[in-house]
This record gives structure tokens, sequence and C-alpha cells, in this order.
């Protein structure tokens, strides 16, 4: 049985069907034009979407793309776009450092029970101390999750906004547009 787990940074991957560099371009053109909804910036293999200043929330995302396989080293050539919505660096790196600060936190608890019992008292470092844990590291999960929930209309438009440069730069090429996947 599959169970579906919500990804912290959900993540997809687009077939080009002209050159990265030339998706890139006219998404940089899309980005300089003033009919635009996003703002963002390209520096190939690279580039970003997010939502303008003005709409921007704490939950609000960002679309990193990156051309070429997410394991293999970008190249401004490939025709396939690795996209992954992510939050601002700044409250990636806090949220990165809970997950950290919790895991030391544990780490030390787990030590301090397992002293307690080889000293034959009862381990209450791991008794009491464990549990918390991880109520805590199903609020961080759920923080994330219901920071996407509370996203989910900016989401679509950074989706919504990619493929759009996107089928500009396959008409404009004289190819069929890129499709969801």
């Amino acid at each position: 049985m599959d169970v579906l787990v919500p990804e912290i940074r959900p993540h997809f991957d687009v077939q080009l069907k002209v050159d990265g560099a030339t998706a890139l371009r006219h998404l940089a053109e899309y980005l300089a034009s003033d009919d635009r909804k996003v703002e963002g910036w390209v520096d190939p293999p690279y580039a970003e979407l997010a939502i303008p200043p003005k709409q921007r929330h704490w939950w609000s995302p960002r679309l990193a793309l990156r051309l070429g396989d997410q394991d293999a080293t970008p190249t401004s050539s490939s025709q396939l776009l690795h996209c992954r919505f992510q939050p601002e660096p700044g409250r990636w790196t806090m949220y990165m450092a809970m997950w950290a600060m919790l895991a030391v936190t544990t780490m030390l608890m787990i030590g301090l029970g397992y002293a307690q019992a080889a000293i034959g008292n009862t381990p209450t470092a791991c008794v009491y101390g464990l549990p918390v844990a991880v109520l805590l590291a199903a609020g961080l999960y759920g923080s994330a999750v219901f920071g996407q929930r509370l996203g989910r209309a900016q989401v679509a438009l950074l989706n919504q906004q990619l493929y759009r440069a996107l089928r500009d730069a396959a008409s404009r090429s004289g190819q069929r547009s890129a499709d969801p996947e």
C-alpha cells in the first residue's frame, strides 16, 4: 500500500519542447514584460519565480528552476527543467535550524537516558523527553504542510506563469508547447 506523504519542498520535471537556453531566454523576456504576474530572475542554467512583494506573505513560495536532470550537472542545452517549490531562503534556514536543534536535543536526551539506565536509575529523560520530541517533530512537519496549504493559490499562480512562459517560448520557436506532466 502506497502512502502519499506531502513533500516539504515539492518538485516536478518539465520536458521542454525547445532548447533550455531558448526557454530561459523567453522566461527572462516574460519577467521583463509589463504583463507579468510574478517576479524573478534568470541566470542560465538557473532561474527563480517569486510572488511580488505586495502579495507576499510569510508562507509565500518560490519556484526554483534548474536546467538538467536533478542528479546531473546543470547545462543550458538540456531539455529537462527541474522545478522545485520552496520557501524564502531565510525561512528555510530557520526551519532547518529548528530540525537541527530538535535532533541534537533528542540525541542528548537519549544519551542522558542511557546514562541514567547504566547507573540503575529510571531513564526519565527518555521516558518524558522522547514523546515530547516526537510531538515537536510532528508539529514542525505539520507547520510546513499548513504553510503549503495556505500558499496553494500562489503555487498555482507560479505554476501557471511558468507554463505560460514555456508555451510562449515553444510557439515562438514553432514547437508544440510544454504540457504539465
